[in-house]
Parts: C-alpha cells; structure tokens; sequence
C-alpha cells in the first residue's frame, strides 16, 4: 500500500497513507520498554509499553517500538524517530524502564548495561537530551516525552551519589515532558499487570476531545489518590499548539452535507447522454444551482433520435480458476429490473427461517453459505446455520454492534459498533484479537480483503479506513468532505474500493484504485456490486436503472430497463452470471447479467429494509427491517 497523500480527482475525496489522522497531521512515536535487567529486574514495562504501543497505533500514530533493548538498539530507535518526525505534525517518545540523573542530566539505562562508576553513565545509556533534541530538529509543533523511569537506581551501591529518580528538565518550546512522579521522587512499578502511572494514562488517552493537559491532570488525580499520595506525577510543559490524543468529531452540518450532495450529483451526471439522469437530478434537486442546465439537457434529450444499433449481448466475465473464492462478496447495494419482473410474484413469500427477537442492525453469510452473522444493539453477535436458522453460538460484546462480516477464511469475524469501535475475533475460541476505535461515530459497512490481509471499514460521518487483519494498523484512510458515507466495498480482485455516499435518493458511487488513490469512475447511483473478477461494477443509475460499467476505463457497457422501485442493495453472484438485488419494498430479484432478464423472484416482507445480506451464491438473501426483526429468503426460478 502506498504511503503518500494523495487527493482523488474529486474534490470530497482525499487518499491518505500509513498512520496518517483524517485531516492529514501525521503522529510518530517512539515507544522503549526495558525490563530484563541482569541486576534489579522490573516487571511492567514491557507490558506498559506494549499497552502504550497499541494504543498509540489506535489513535492514529506510527510507532516504532523496541523492548528489552540495548545501547545500540536504542540509539539506531531515536535516529529513526528522527527521520520520521520529519514533515510530522506531533512526535511522542514513551519510555518505561530503569533511570537515572548524573550531574541534572537524565539517563534511560539500556539492557545490559554494566557501570562501574558514574562517569560511564553517560557513554553507556541514552540521554534524554538526545531524544529531545531529535524533536527540535525535526521542527514538530508537538512534542510530548513521557518518561515512566523513575524507579529505584539500581546501581546505587556502586555510585558515591544517592540521588533518587529524575532530575527536573525544562520543556523547549512547543513540548511537554511528563515523569511518572515528582523530580528527584521514586515510582512503584506495580503490582498489577501495568505499572501505576502508565494505566491512568492509558485510560486518559482515549478520552475523545480532552486537551493533553487535562488528560495529564487526571492521571496525576488518579495516580495520587491510588498510591495515597505516595507517588505524585509531575509534567514541564511549554505547549503552543492544542493537542488530543482522541479529538472531538467534527460535526458535518446540513448545509454542508446538501451542497456537497448535489455537487457530486451533478458531476456524475453532468456529461450523460441519458435523459432519465437529468430527470433524476430534478427530482433530488428542485431548486439545484444547475436546474436550468440540467431542465435543458433533459429537454434536448428526450427529441426524438436517430436509432441506435443495439450492442449485442455481454457475456458476463467468469469466476477465474484459480482466483480464491471470494468473502461473501461485500453487500453492494444496487442493480434493477425490468417493469414486467415487478408484476410477478405478488404474494408474499414464506421465509426459509426468520429469528425470533427484534434490533438486529446487520447480517453477512459466511464465504461457504455455511453460517449467517447477526450483530445488534443489544451487543450480541449471533452465529447460526444458514440453511436451517439453528443457533450455534452467541457472543455477548456490551457495546451497541452495527456491523458485521465473515473473513475470507470463516475462521475469524469482524464487528463493529454504534460508537466507531472495530474487533476482530477468533471463532472457534471466541478470543477477541484486537480492538481499536478507529471511527468517531457509527460504522455502517465491513469488508476484508479478498487475501484476507486488510480490513475495510465505513462510519456514517464519512471516513473510511484500511487496517492490517494482523494487528488492526492504519494502513491508509479514504475521507470525503460532507458527504455522509452508506457503504465502502472491496473489489474481489483488491485493486479498487467503492464508496457508495448521500442520503436518501441523492447517492453517488465512486470507484478508487487502493494505492494511487485514482478515482476511475463516479456515478449517480443508489448501490453498487462488483462483478467477481473486480473488473465490472454494476450500479442502479438514478436508484432505478441497473447499468455496466468496466471499471479501467470508465466506460458504460451495457443500461438494463428501468425499474419501478428503488434498488436497496445488490450481489454478484459467485460465478459471474447472475446478480440479486432487493428493492425498497423488500423484493428480492434475480437477474442474468448478460441480458438483464429476471430469472427469479421472491415477494419479501413488503417494508423498507434496514439491511441485507446476500449468499455467496446469491440464492439466498436476509432482510433487515426497520423493527430490527430478520427473515431469510430463497430464491425461485422463473419457469
């Protein structure tokens, strides 16, 4: 993956690499934890900085972390810090381990340091100087040392000087130096699994919207009144700028959001050749600035024309043989049918199975069709059989879930929740294997990878973010301005993401090639499906009308007719040659992609889904509805 800021064609939307924050001011920090000392072992920081280390990636940091490191190690560690502070906006150094003060200075003691006087110290450990002087250099306008070192010295005996803990130092401009208690005082290391003052820290750095120096404040109450003033932390700070470790969300207003929809809207459509694309920006948009453009492109269109030979039928792209099986191919939303597939099948179809129970917020087959995930705002994630309904195994998670999906190898799922926080999870054992918070607000949709090495996820508020499957990193970061985001999906083949953005009837898809951040094509349109190659993408222009496009090019390939109803959301079928779709009134659609004709059909619940799942077969479909209640449905061929 690529690791530069790059911005899209469109204005809204802006491609942001490695560890890189949604508005664009990059964080490094560098994280030591020593322990393993031959004289005077301690037993929590390689812990605490584990801690610190995956917290610091969770709120957007890159981070270089050492433990149990030597000299060398831990001089070659802040020479790198010092390259990457360079063009970042904040740097963090977090030091957990034995320290000292020779002479007002301070000395981080590597492992397997061995001193026979005091005048060594200062060859043969880190100065804390250095690393401070590494931040000047790189001109970050946020700096923040956080040193946890202020245990007994355990080289007292052979030193003349008795000084306990760290020496006082003055913060340079624009940084804060914080010691896990007062200068010249001794810290505990805990008797817990995280010394004292690094698990109030913890806990304070995930406070959204807390400027750094409250965060700090608190610790210090929290450390004081748990060690019964034993231990008082202390900090030097001659900070400039504001800082958060967690900021605040930065609300998107109506306004914005509208002016941005109809902006994206008419670039979509703004050179189409298709009457109904104008229709559908008068209709959204009555009192749109481009209403008299749009009122006369839709006039000039509907003239009657010269006929235009018909382009022979398309040959849907087979599943390669040797691409894997794709992950439940992500829900994409969109694909119609024609007017007489509408009239049939009026009678409501009785469900394969429905669940008893209503706030279900989200459901995903797995890649065998075997199992179907269920999360909800009662925190539960549900998995059960998916041809029988049978339950086979339920997780209690405590928080509001909103998202759910199978990874490719069904052996591990991802859940997201109400409050932007995504976790992986194993199975079988039930092991949750990391958690971050990633998102201010709601996720709306989840999607691996189809190597199953990366996990896309989408909040409502319209940020969306690639992570590592292995231990959840920020690997890049798609962001549009104002637009509220539906659904971000996964190309089967990995080279592209869709982003389906608006609200109501005033949706735009828009196809990104992963690394370039190019955008290659960007539609009106309600939904969007890949096919299973990743190389065609089918979309309900205008929310009614199921269109091809070939994703390289841009081109549109082949305009279905037009239906009545509203698609929902859409599949690809597995194979390539068929596509489901269900409607705004809960009908479930089968289509051939090579002519558009209905090949089946089911007359759902006759609501407006809150959700849908697809099959990896699409012959099988879940809704959603709006109470939160779930029915699962089979598809029957037409005869």
């Amino acid at each position: 993956m690529a690791a530069t800021l790059i911005h899209a064609q469109e204005r809204n939307i802006a491609l942001s690499g490695t560890g890189a924050k949604a508005d664009g001011q990059r964080r490094v920090a560098l994280v030591i934890g020593n322990g393993a000392y031959a004289d005077s072992p301690l037993r929590n920081p390689v812990n605490d900085a584990r801690a610190m280390a995956a917290s610091l990636r969770e709120l957007g940091f890159e981070v270089i972390a050492r433990e149990n490191a030597n000299l060398q190690q831990m001089d070659g560690a802040v020479r790198e810090f010092g390259r990457r502070l360079e063009r970042a906006h904040a740097g963090l150094f977090y030091y957990a381990g034995h320290g000292m003060q020779i002479k007002g200075r301070n000395f981080l003691i590597p492992v397997g340091a061995d001193f026979e006087h005091e005048d060594e110290v200062a060859y043969r450990s880190l100065d804390a100087g250095q690393v401070l002087d590494k931040m000047d250099s790189a001109k970050t306008q946020v700096n923040l040392m956080i040193l946890d070192a202020c245990r007994n010295n355990p080289f007292h005996r052979v030193f003349r000087a008795k000084r306990q803990g760290l020496a006082e130092m003055d913060a340079p401009a624009g940084t804060l130096i914080a010691f896990a208690t007062a200068p010249g005082s001794v810290a505990s290391d805990g008797a817990g699994k995280h010394g004292v003052y690094t698990k109030h820290l913890l806990k304070q750095m995930n406070e959204r919207g807390q400027p750094v120096e409250q965060a700090f404040k608190q610790v210090r109450i929290g450390v004081v009144e748990e060690t019964r003033e034993r231990q008082i932390p202390w900090e030097s700070s001659s900070l400039r700028d504001d800082f958060q470790f967690r900021p605040a969300p930065t609300p998107v207003t109506g306004i914005v959001t509208e002016a941005a929809l109809e902006l994206a809207f008419w670039e979509a459509i703004k050179n189409s050749t298709r009457a109904d694309d104008y229709a559908a920006y008068l209709e959204q948009f009555p009192k749109g600035r481009f209403l008299p453009l749009a009122r006369n492109r839709h006039m000039e269109l509907q003239k009657p024309a010269a006929p235009v030979p018909q382009t022979p039928p398309m040959t849907a792209p087979a599943k390669p043989a040797a691409a894997p099986r794709p992950a439940a191919v992500s829900p994409a939303p969109t694909l119609p049918l024609s007017a007489a597939a509408a009239a049939t099948a009026e009678a409501t179809a009785t469900p394969s199975f429905s669940l008893p129970g209503s706030g279900l917020a989200a459901a995903n087959f797995s890649s065998d069709d075997a199992w179907l995930a269920v999360v909800g705002r009662d925190g539960q994630l549900q998995i059960h059989n998916a041809a029988t309904g049978a339950a086979q195994r339920t997780f209690s998670l405590t928080q509001a879930l909103s998202a759910v999906r199978f990874a490719p190898d069904n052996r591990h799922i991802a859940v997201a929740t109400e409050g932007g926080e995504t976790r992986l999870l194993d199975i079988g054992s039930g092991k949750e294997i990391w958690r971050r918070q990633p998102h201010a607000g709601r996720v709306m949709s989840l999607a691996f990878s189809p190597d199953g090495r990366y996990l896309l996820s989408a909040a409502a508020q319209g940020d969306v973010e690639l992570s590592t499957v292995a231990t959840g990193a920020t690997v890049q970061r798609l962001h549009n301005e104002g637009l509220p985001m539906i659904e971000a999906l996964y190309s089967p083949d990995g080279r592209y993401i869709a982003v389906v953005l608006g609200e109501g009837r005033s949706q735009v898809v828009k196809v990104v090639e992963v690394g370039s951040g190019r955008q290659l094509l960007a539609v009106a349109a309600a939904a969007a499906a890949f096919s299973v190659n990743g190389r065609y993408l089918l979309a309900a222009a205008g929310g009614h009308t199921p269109t091809l496009f070939d994703i390289a090019s841009g081109q549109e390939l082949r305009r279905f007719a037009r239906y009545p109803l509203a698609i929902f959301a859409g599949a690809y079928a597995e194979n390539g040659r068929f596509v489901a779709t269900v409607d705004a009134d809960g009908r479930g659609q089968l289509l051939d992609t090579r002519d558009g004709r209905p090949v089946g059909s089911v007359r759902g619940p006759r609501v407006q889904p809150r959700a849908t799942a697809f099959s990896a077969d699409v012959g099988r479909f879940a809704v959603i509805d709006s109470e939160g209640r779930i029915a699962v449905y089979r598809f029957e061929e037409k005869s």
